[in-house]
C-alpha cells in the first residue's frame, strides 16, 4: 500500500501491486474500489493486469 500526501496535508492510501519478471518491475492495473474519502484498493486482486501500465527497468547510474 502506498500513502501519499495531497492538498492541505491530507493523506491518501492506495494499493500498488508490482510484478518482478525478467529483471523488470510491472505495475498492476485493475478495477479500483473506493473504501472511503482517503483509501482505495483493487476490487479483485486476482484480476490485476500487468501488461497495460508502467514497466520499470534497472539502469546503471554513473
Amino acid at each position: 500500500m502506498k500513502a501519499r500526501t495531497i492538498a492541505e496535508g491530507n493523506i491518501s492510501h492506495s494499493d500498488i501491486y508490482l510484478l518482478q519478471k525478467n529483471n523488470k518491475l510491472y505495475e498492476g492495473v485493475g478495477e479500483i474500489l473506493k473504501l472511503n474519502d482517503s483509501t482505495t484498493t483493487f476490487a479483485n486482486p486476482s484480476k490485476i493486469d500487468y501488461t497495460k501500465s508502467f514497466i520499470s527497468s534497472k539502469v546503471i547510474c554513473k
